[in-house]
């Protein structure tokens, strides 16, 4: 009987060291790597660049007629001049390329019947005179709008010779209720471009105070 206990107990013994022999050995679980967040770089700061100021306009010169209240702003580096006694107002533009002659008629001084279309042949035909023999090239009158009210008015360009050095002549005339008037730009006719440009210039700022 001590005998079948002790071999009962020998197996028992070699089983538990089989069983421990062929057990897996315990895995140890990987240790979980930290995340290292890295640092976000930061958008970098666009400075907007500082608005350039606008240009400063040239300054300017007013004209305002005592009688109609024609008001006419010109270039303050074109001169005034006064050789002319028949115009209210007579520039030389900074460059000497061109002349400016204003006039006004005041209606009171004139017939009744005397028309604002009456006054445009007077001053298309006084232009003519100017030139020798009576050699000229004129343009049909257009109708057009200037100054600030859009005021309607007559345009009319005359060429020819005086003494022998072709000119330019461009005549703007318009009228109000009491009023003639008439703008005569004058130069040589190779500069007949820059007196066109001075000339509308002119004309866009014509208002009565």
């Amino acid at each position: 009987m001590k005998k079948f206990i002790a071999i009962i107990f020998v197996l028992l013994l070699v089983f538990s060291l089989v069983a421990c022999a062929s057990a897996p050995p315990e895995i140890e679980p990987e240790p979980i790597p930290e995340v290292v967040e890295e640092p976000v770089a930061a958008e970098p700061v666009i400075e907007e660049p500082e608005p350039e100021p606008e240009p400063e306009e040239d300054p300017v010169m007013t004209f305002v007629s005592e009688g109609s209240g024609l008001t006419i702003d010109y270039p303050y580096n074109w001169t005034e001049s006064s050789e002319n006694l028949n115009a209210i107002l007579e520039l030389n533009d900074s460059k000497g390329y061109f002349e400016v002659y204003v006039y006004e008629e005041a209606k009171a001084d004139l017939s009744s019947r005397f028309t604002f279309d009456d006054y445009v042949s007077i001053v298309a035909e006084s232009t003519k005179a100017v030139f020798d023999l009576g050699i000229y090239d004129e343009s049909e009158v257009k109708d057009i709008f200037i100054g600030e009210g859009s005021i309607p008015a007559k345009f009319i360009e005359i060429k020819g010779g005086v003494d022998r050095v072709f000119i330019a002549f461009i005549n703007t005339c318009f009228e109000t209720d009491d009023y003639f008037f008439h703008i005569s730009s004058i130069a040589r006719f190779e500069r007949l471009d820059q007196m066109i440009q001075g000339h509308k210039a002119l004309l866009e700022t014509i208002r009565f105070e």
